[in-house]
């Protein structure tokens, strides 16, 4: 099934998107962002370790 950007085409217009699926949009991608920095800190982490 994939997440909902999966299913959405690179010119869709948040604006064309309805308010509640906007705001799932938005929380999935504040959850990529914080997994993002999870995963960067623990990149740095493991450089320090390694030098």
């Amino acid at each position: 099934m994939g997440t909902l950007f999966d299913r959405l085409s690179p010119t869709t217009s948040i604006s064309s998107i309805s308010p509640i699926v906007r705001d799932e949009i938005e929380a999935q991608l504040a959850e990529f962002k914080a997994e993002e920095a999870r995963i960067q800190a623990e990149a740095e982490r493991t450089e320090k370790a390694i030098a």
